[in-house]
């Protein structure tokens, strides 16, 4: 009995314990080696979807010059069997890959309403809520090439300029407060990257807003 007790008394040491160790690791910068290797296979990974899209994009215009449409397979006659075939594999991904693109919505949904244990019933209610709102814009929305041309500023600024370089920003401010609770002084190179990563950010928006009336207008 008396060891027991002992045991449950410790825990809350033994808790902040790990969770001071893990406070500590998370502001330990990680290995020069690793930075890099994390660096190349970004910069090739960046690289190589820039470089695809680019060809595609170029092999659109090549082929269709200014009138090509929002839908590129638009572009197509009906009767070419290699677009019926494009259209078949575009129209199943998109069936296929729904539900798991719909299902991310849904959670954040409920986790920006501070419902992540919602009951069975409150998730149905948003799953049909949200397919009600996306069934309605569909109905309404009929240029493809405006919907891609919108969500792809507003999107693409946010994956590319707003949502990385706010993350590591986050990073950095916790490098810093460990600095200052040690007594130590935040680096300079910390502070400067810090300042670059809310630039960037807001630079995102910049260009989110660009693309978005550029699109609309």
């Amino acid at each position: 009995g008396d060891g027991a007790e002992a045991d449950d008394a410790d825990a809350p040491d033994a808790d902040a314990a790990d969770a001071a160790d893990t406070a500590t690791a998370a502001a330990v910068p990680p290995p020069p080696s690793k930075v890099r290797r994390m660096g190349l296979v970004t910069t090739l990974g960046f690289g190589i979807a820039a470089a695809v899209a680019a060809a595609l994009m170029g092999g659109g215009f090549w082929a269709f010059g200014d009138r090509c449409d929002g839908f590129i397979l638009n572009n197509f006659p009906t009767s070419d069997r290699l677009a019926q075939l494009a259209r078949l594999a575009v129209g199943s991904s998109v069936v296929c890959t729904y539900p798991f693109v719909f299902f991310g919505l849904r959670d954040g949904a409920l986790a920006l309403a501070g419902a992540e244990r919602a009951s069975g019933a409150t998730r149905l209610a948003t799953t049909l809520g949200l397919l009600s709102v996306v069934v309605a814009l569909a109905l309404v929305l009929t240029d493809l090439g405006l919907v891609v041309a919108v969500s792809g500023a507003l999107l693409s600024s946010a994956i590319l300029y707003v949502v990385p370089p706010a993350m590591f920003s986050r990073v950095l401010g916790a490098r810093i407060r460990a600095a200052r609770a040690a007594g130590l002084r935040a680096t300079r190179r910390d502070r400067a990257e810090r300042a670059l990563a809310w630039f960037t950010v807001a630079l995102g928006f910049f260009f989110a807003g660009i693309g978005t009336w550029t699109s609309l207008t």
